[in-house]
């Protein structure tokens, strides 16, 4: 079985309708700086207390894994793209790309708001995020079939890029409201 972060499909060449990137919003990021400060605080906590012969290595344990999640949230990059028969989004940390493919035949339906709760109880297997914590776009949901289960992936992308895929999938849009 492929794993879900590979691929699930293949782009063959084929030639993109639009593409789009994710981008970074200012008050975003806000979050990301206030999170860095507190963690090199508590690093230096950690230091102090380490020199003065108390070292925690649970502590510091809690600080790489929050120092990962942060870069995962923020440090990779989205290129999302839609072709005649696949959403295709590619992501980018480094010099690594991973590109992940829905074929647009197996979408059951999408919505340009993610509501949790709403969907929470959908039969809904797995949720896939490919979006950036950074990007100030709403966040969205595609649903789709692979392998007999529904699943969805989670994005944020521009208002042009659901008008492209409502082009491409007439009556799969789900109009969701907070009620």
């Amino acid at each position: 079985m492929m794993p879900l972060w590979f691929s699930y499909g293949s782009n063959g060449g084929e030639m993109e309708i639009y593409r789009e990137c994710s981008r970074y919003n200012n008050s975003k990021l806000l979050w990301f700086w206030l999170a860095v400060a507190v963690l090199a605080v508590w690093l230096g906590e950690e230091v102090h207390s380490a020199l003065a012969g108390r070292p925690s290595f649970i502590g510091l344990g809690y600080i790489v894994c929050f120092i990962g999640l942060l870069v995962w949230r923020y440090g990779v990059r989205y290129t999302y793209s839609v072709t005649k028969r696949q959403l295709v989004i590619i992501s980018h940390f480094l010099w690594v790309s991973r590109t992940f493919t829905v074929d647009l035949d197996s979408v059951e339906s999408y919505s340009g708001k993610y509501v949790k709760k709403l969907f929470k109880r959908n039969g809904i297997k797995r949720y896939v995020y490919r979006y950036s914590s950074g990007d100030g776009n709403p966040t969205r949901i595609i649903i789709f079939h692979y392998q007999g289960e529904r699943r969805a992936v989670l994005v944020k992308v521009q208002e042009r890029f659901m008008d492209e895929l409502s082009r491409l999938l007439p009556g799969k849009y789900r109009e969701i409201t907070n009620q």
